[in-house]
């Protein structure tokens, strides 16, 4: 229906129904669902509709999805509260993974970006588990073995 407002709700639904972009586009283009959001396609990235997202009026969820989506580099740790050597521990398990990977400012541009990104909205849910004692974690001194490191490889257990 066009000149309807979208919900976050019908949004959510709406890209979930989707697995991906070129779906999207492709449902876009068939009248689809997704229409009033997802217009085309411009060098590989999705082209929205400027009027749905001027339309988009939903604060709460803009502010958790920016929240959610903000980025951290090897500081994801002092967001944990957990040393380096930890996370990396996290990583292995497969408990946390990078979402994406950026160049340091000292990398020469043909070089293979360096610096993993973590979403700050994993980084909470990784602090919601119960099966993980941070208290430890958090409370081991530098220079004594990680409580972390008991945990099993990613790779092993899959």
């Amino acid at each position: 229906m066009p000149g309807r407002q979208q919900s976050s709700a019908e949004y959510t639904v709406a890209m979930s129904t989707c697995r991906t972009r070129a779906a999207c586009v492709k449902s876009s283009h068939d009248g689809g669902q997704p229409s009033s959001l997802i217009v085309g396609e411009y060098k590989g990235h999705a082209l929205y509709d400027g009027r749905a997202l001027e339309a988009f009026d939903d604060r709460e969820a803009l502010d958790a999805a920016a929240h959610a989506g903000q980025l951290y580099s090897k500081n994801a740790a002092a967001y944990l509260r957990i040393r380096p050597a930890d996370l990396d521990h996290l990583l292995r398990a497969g408990l946390l993974e990078e979402k994406h990977r950026v160049r340091a400012w000292n990398q020469p541009k043909r070089a293979y970006p360096a610096v993993p990104l973590y979403r700050r909205g994993d980084l909470d849910e990784l602090l919601a588990r119960t099966d993980i004692d941070w208290a430890e974690a958090q409370a081991t001194p530098k220079g004594r073995p990680s409580p972390f490191a008991k945990l099993p490889d990613a790779a092993a257990s899959a």
